[in-house]
């Protein structure tokens, strides 16, 4: 099954929900990681996309670390998935062929057409505000 986007956008994504947690502080890799039950190495990488398109300011030294540089309200999954993947995986083929479209589909592709809209559609509408506002009403231990 093709997937929406990487393991390393996952990761971004669960330190963006931490950080809109408190959106006006500063918040360092190590308090991310160790909130978000993430790698700390991985997350430094996948957060830096994030600053170049102005997602994320970065400080260093004391009292530094990463704050947002627009609200989380304006935020939206597809901006990340942009920023450290130049988009969503789900616009390639579901079976891995190079050339599927309309006029040449694959055996799913008609299957795969609206889930892929509405996939797209998610993103674009979801923003990390509301990831941060969902995962309160996630049971304990679903997270995980």
């Amino acid at each position: 099954m093709a997937h929406i986007y990487t393991r390393g956008c996952e990761y971004a994504l669960r330190a963006l929900q931490v950080m809109a947690e408190e959106p006006d502080r500063a918040a360092t890799v190590v308090d991310l990681c160790e909130r978000a039950g993430i790698p700390e190495h991985f997350t430094r990488k996948m957060l830096q996309p994030l600053v170049r398109d102005g997602i994320l300011h970065s400080a260093r030294g004391p009292g530094g670390g990463f704050t947002f540089g627009r609200p989380p309200e304006e935020i939206t999954l597809l901006d990340v998935v942009n920023a450290i993947e130049q988009g969503p995986r789900i616009d390639r083929c579901i079976l891995g062929y190079k050339q599927c479209d309309d006029t040449n589909p694959c055996p799913l592709h008609y299957v795969w057409a609206p889930i892929k809209l509405q996939a797209l559609d998610m993103l674009a509408k979801c923003t990390i505000a509301d990831l941060q506002k969902r995962s309160l009403q996630v049971p304990a231990g679903a997270q995980e």
